[in-house]
């Protein structure tokens, strides 16, 4: 009924956001930025939804570019639970960590949310400081619809890498991606037996991209004896 983008609606209280997002949105993406909405109108509204045990109608919600660095796990974990039909959250560039996301899922955990595959975009994020046993739930999130993982997409390091396949060798976890993309990662550091570790807990992957990576003929030698052994 009502169509108010390009209007700044940024001192909008969470009980009036909340009968706005119900009011006009059901099936469309509702995209934060066309109301020139802040972290702190989230954070009201996720506050509204907690204190009433309110749900949120909205099937797909971009806060892409949104600064969401103040915000804390439990918040979005809350903001999940009470919007039970979204099917997409899109929080690329948003200055997420990787310790906010570790937040996000555990908080989930605890208050019974299951996250449908595919639902959170993080892209553009910086989550070099996320933990394995967290980026291996990110991926298995993540690797449900056959899209390439890139890593570059979340600022990941090597060591994110070889933190992700300790956790596999540790607890026994089985990876299921199809297609990753390390390009241009500098992988010099890594030892061959660790990128046959890679591929012996990646049984459904089908491309990975090595690209431009620094690696040395002595570490693919090692990768494929290591493969070898695995048979």
């Amino acid at each position: 009924m009502f169509d108010l983008r390009g209007n700044n609606l940024s001192e909008i209280d969470g009980v009036t956001l909340f009968g706005l997002v119900n009011l006009i949105y059901n099936n469309y993406t509702f995209e934060w930025w066309y109301y020139i909405l802040s972290v702190d109108n989230l954070k009201s509204l996720v506050d509204e939804c907690d204190e009433d045990g309110r749900t949120l109608t909205w099937k797909k919600l971009n806060l892409s570019l949104i600064n969401l660095s103040s915000i804390k796990g439990s918040q979005l974990a809350i903001l999940l639970k009470c919007s039970p039909e979204l099917k997409h959250l899109d929080m690329s560039n948003c200055h997420l960590s990787g310790s906010i996301i570790k937040d996000v899922l555990n908080e989930c955990n605890k208050k019974y949310v299951v996250l449908k595959p595919g639902l959170l975009d993080l892209k553009g994020n910086n989550l070099s400081d996320i933990d394995g046993v967290t980026l291996f739930r990110l991926v298995d999130l993540n690797c449900m619809n056959c899209f390439t993982f890139k890593w570059n997409y979340y600022s990941l390091s090597v060591d994110n890498l070889k933190g992700l396949i300790d956790t596999c060798y540790e607890h026994g976890g089985m990876l299921k991606w199809e297609r990753l993309d390390l390009s241009g990662l500098n992988l010099s550091s890594i030892e061959g037996s660790k990128l046959a570790c890679l591929l012996k807990f990646s049984p459904e992957l089908k491309h990975l991209d090595m690209s431009n990576c620094h690696l040395s003929g002595s570490i693919i030698k090692d990768l494929l004896n290591e493969c070898d052994k695995f048979n």
